[in-house]
């Protein structure tokens, strides 16, 4: 099963140049498009995701305001996070079909109503209840207000079209990053987003057939990420245990996907913030 990444933009790539970081400071419009930052930082290294919009080592809580706020707070500039729908229509953050392990609920998520899931604490991995309830993909999307990036991951039970219709309602559309898990549900998506706002879009599929790559998780390899970038693709790579990942060549990866970014950081030997290696950018 491969993965694929659609980019919700419809820019132009466009070259640009990097100031010093201490003289130039970000708008107060927020992050740019996503396209335009990446591009920027080509063959400066990879910015940094976390998987599930949290850090391990850091004891966040997956798929949790709370650790979207810390890592942004931390300079980190995009998190991949889950969405499910539940019953009477309501789209929120979560990974699993059943609330059992990361919350205090019991039972399926597709069978809750959101007045009944609203009650419900969020646990850590380790079972330990939090004084923090769901988040709706509304609010998630609101507070990111074009000042952080989100990967968005489909889980069985979302609807594709609502969330693209609340991506577009929140001014989101430039900042967000649709996953598919196959080139049927990619098509699907890019559809939709045109139907929705008109834009077109950059896709991550198999290597070679797309403009956003998705390199796997297993073995780096280097000779192809390099490739991509030559041919102006964006690239993406999942680092998800950088305990174990091998001294590389990272500098021409655009986005790498963990759940420790901050060890993942230090693994690609990248030293600066990620927003402030964007605010550098001369976009």
């Amino acid at each position: 099963m491969f993965r694929v990444l659609i980019l919700a933009a419809g820019l132009t790539l466009t070259a640009c140049s990097q100031k010093g970081v201490e003289t130039q400071a970000l708008n107060s419009d927020g992050l740019p498009p996503l396209s335009q930052a990446l591009s920027c930082l080509s063959g400066t290294g990879p910015i940094i995701a976390a998987h599930r919009g949290r850090d391990k080592i850091k004891r966040h809580t997956e798929n949790a305001l709370s650790s979207l706020k810390s890592l942004k707070l931390s300079g980190f500039v995009i998190a991949e996070i889950d969405v499910s729908r539940l019953k009477d229509g309501t789209h929120i953050l979560h990974h699993d079909g059943v609330w059992d392990e990361t919350t205090t609920g019991t039972g399926v998520v597709a069978s809750t109503r959101w007045e009944d899931a609203q009650k419900l604490l969020l646990k850590t991995r380790g079972g330990k209840p939090r004084s923090e309830r769901l988040s709706t993909l509304d609010d998630i999307l609101s507070w990111a207000n074009q000042d952080f990036y989100l990967e968005l991951d489909f889980k069985s039970s979302a609807d594709e079209h609502a969330v693209i219709k609340a991506v577009h309602a929140t001014g989101m559309t430039d900042h967000v990053v649709l996953i598919a898990y196959s080139a049927r549900q990619a098509d699907l998506l890019r559809g939709l987003s045109r139907r929705v706002t008109g834009k077109t879009v950059l896709i991550s599929g198999p290597p070679g057939s797309t403009s956003f790559e998705w390199a796997g998780t297993k073995a780096y390899n280097v000779k192809a990420i390099r490739a991509a970038a030559k041919s102006g693709k964006f690239t993406a790579y999942g680092m998800m245990s950088p305990k174990y990942a091998k001294r590389a060549d990272y500098s021409s990866l655009s986005v790498l996907v963990s759940d420790f970014p901050r060890e993942a950081k230090d693994k690609v030997g990248i030293k600066t913030k990620d927003r402030d290696r964007i605010a550098a950018c001369d976009i």
